[in-house]
Parts: structure tokens; C-alpha cells; sequence
């Protein structure tokens, strides 16, 4: 298993403190669910939480069905409070069919190596990367998990942003599986003014986007919409969700379920995605079959950076669950090769 087995489009946040929610979360068909033991949870209801997370977790009502959550996720609190250790420990020790874990308020890539240090003593058989030989650790032989652990790591300071490079660095070599963006801390650590259009973001936000693909971190999580009612109407949220998506984001956070199906529909490929793509890709094989490196398709320009996007958006349709064979057995070559330019 890699850090890319799991599409994450709505990443939904479920407070670890309350039972109501852990049982409804069961039922709810999204790609990741993160129960939560940090923002949603005070400081009293702590060690509460860990336990009702984790008997949910293992229990018989997490138990998955088609209509449930795809990846089951812990939010353990950030490393420089001290009950991160905790968290990770009894998680690992209580739950076998944890997916992720993910880890709020990232500041430098020494907290992924805590993290991982953390993985590798606990439950060394569930981790992704592979230790490195030290002077007290000569390990010789190597063998990966069937099952990793994967970390999410969240990006919410002025610190972590200006860190975000070296984080991705080391995530890469942790087997970092994504990084999210956490808009309300960082906007008060750096002093932001909230704009209707989010323009204050969007340099913060396309940092991460950058850093994440540059290091080949598979799942970038944009930020919270933390107007529930967007939920309800769906346009303010999807507007916002298509605007992630543009900026590079694959996925986005809710916390609401309300939210869920409006952002797995703005992150998954439309039917003109999938139609366009394929005209691509298939016009692509006929280009080459008489040998041009470029042509054109309904008057626009197709080359190599092209059909690699629209590769990846056909990837992305079938991890969705959209049958891209049958779409791309639909086309008429013949049509097709009428609506490609083949003068340049």
C-alpha cells in the first residue's frame, strides 16, 4: 500500500468526545472520516475522548460498509502540547484498523520525526518508511507493511508556512500520504483580515500546493468552510471548492456532513472532464501514429503537458469510481479526427 491508495476529496472532522456523532459518522459516505482529539475536544474530556474514539474505531459499529467512510483517521493533538505521545500510543494499541493519523499545527519536519519515531516503537509493524541505519540501530533487512499507517500533516502558523519546503522533504521520505491547510490559525498567527474573495490566502495556500507537489505529496487538503450553512445552499461552498481545485488542492476539509457531498462532487472530475480528457488521449494515439508531437483539438493546442493533465484527470475519474473505458469506447475515432487540426 502507498500513500496514494486513498482518494480524499471531503475530509470530514468528527468531534472525539461525543458518541452521538462517532455512531452517525458510521453511515456517512465520504472519502475520510477524522475523528478529532484536539480543537473539538476540551482539555477535561481529553483522556474521554481517546477511549470513545478508540472503541469506536475497533468496535462493531465502525465496522465498513459500502455507504461508510473509505479511510478512518485520527486529529491526535499537536506534538509540542504533550498529548500527542498519548494519543499515537493508545490509538496504535487499541485499534488494528486505523488508517491515518493526522497531525495538526505542523511547525518544523521534527515533528514528522516525532510522529514516526512514535509509529516505529509502538507499532513497528505498520510503518511506511524505512528506518535509517544509525549508530544504535543497524537494521539490515526491510520488509514494508501490507498496511501502513499513513500521516496527514496540517499547515497552520507562519512558522510551518515558511517551513513548508523542509516539511515536504521530510515527508517525502516518511511516506507522507498529504498535507492540508488550516485557514483560521494561520490567518490569526499572521494577523489576516478575512476578504469575501479569500484573496488573503491565496498566497499561503498556493505555497502549499507547491510545496506538496515539488516533493510528490499525493493528497493537498485545502481549509475549512466554516460556514455550515454553505452546506445547506451548496453554492458559496462549492464555488469555493472549485476554486481549491484550481489552486491545485485534491481534496478539501468539512465539518459538517452537510458539506460532503458538495465537495467530493467540485474535487471529482465532471462528465465534460472525462469526455474532454479522452478526446485527448485518444486524439493523442492517432497523433502519434503519424508522428506529431502537437496538434489541435477543437481549435486549441495539445501537446505532451496537456495529455499528461488530462492522464492524470482520466486517473483520477476511475479512482472516483467512473467508468473512463467505456467513455473512451464511445468515441468515433473518425468524428474525432474531423475536430483535430492536424496543420500546425
Amino acid at each position: 500500500m502507498s500513500p496514494t491508495s486513498y482518494l480524499r476529496r471531503a475530509l470530514l472532522y468528527v468531534p472525539g468526545s461525543s458518541q452521538k456523532m462517532l455512531t452517525k459518522s458510521s453511515t456517512i459516505y465520504v472519502d475520510s472520516v477524522i475523528y478529532d482529539l484536539e480543537d473539538s475536544v476540551t482539555a477535561e474530556s481529553k483522556e474521554l475522548a481517546r477511549g470513545l474514539v478508540a472503541d469506536h474505531i475497533a468496535g462493531d459499529a465502525m465496522q465498513r460498509s459500502i455507504r461508510g467512510p473509505k479511510e478512518v483517521s485520527v486529529r491526535i493533538n499537536a506534538v509540542n502540547t504533550g498529548l500527542a505521545l498519548q494519543d499515537i500510543q493508545v490509538m496504535l494499541k487499541r485499534v488494528d484498523n486505523l488508517d491515518t493519523i493526522v497531525v495538526p499545527k505542523v511547525q518544523s519536519a521534527a515533528d514528522l520525526h516525532f510522529v514516526a519515531d512514535v509509529i516505529r516503537h509502538v507499532a513497528p509493524q505498520r510503518i511506511f518508511f524505512q528506518p535509517p541505519k544509525t549508530e544504535f540501530c543497524q537494521q539490515t533487512e526491510y520488509v514494508p507493511s501490507s498496511r501502513p499507517i499513513h500521516v496527514i500533516g496540517l499547515i497552520e502558523s507562519a512558522l510551518s508556512l515558511a517551513n513548508v519546503l523542509d516539511i515536504c522533504r521530510a515527508g517525502q521520505a516518511l511516506g507522507l500520504a498529504g498535507l492540508g491547510f488550516a485557514a483560521e490559525d494561520f490567518m490569526a498567527s499572521v494577523g489576516l483580515s478575512k476578504l469575501p474573495d479569500r484573496r488573503e490566502l491565496l498566497f499561503a495556500r498556493s505555497a502549499v500546493v507547491n510545496a506538496c507537489r515539488a516533493y510528490n505529496i499525493p493528497s493537498i487538503i485545502d481549509m475549512v468552510s466554516v460556514d455550515v450553512t454553505h452546506g445547506t445552499n451548496g453554492m458559496a461552498l462549492e464555488e469555493e471548492s472549485r476554486e481549491g481545485r484550481s489552486l491545485g488542492f485534491t481534496g478539501k476539509q468539512a465539518i459538517h456532513p452537510s458539506q460532503v457531498e458538495t465537495i467530493q462532487r467540485a474535487f471529482g472530475p465532471s462528465a465534460e472532464d472525462v469526455q474532454w480528457a479522452a478526446q485527448v488521449l485518444v486524439g493523442d494515439i492517432e497523433s502519434q501514429k503519424q508522428g506529431k508531437g502537437a496538434w489541435k483539438l477543437n481549435g486549441h493546442m495539445i501537446d505532451a503537458p496537456v495529455v499528461k493533465t488530462a492522464t492524470a484527470l482520466l486517473d483520477r475519474a476511475r479512482a472516483c469510481g467512473i467508468d473512463v473505458d467505456t467513455h473512451i469506447a464511445r468515441l468515433n475515432v473518425g468524428s474525432l479526427e474531423e475536430r483535430m487540426n492536424r496543420s500546425l
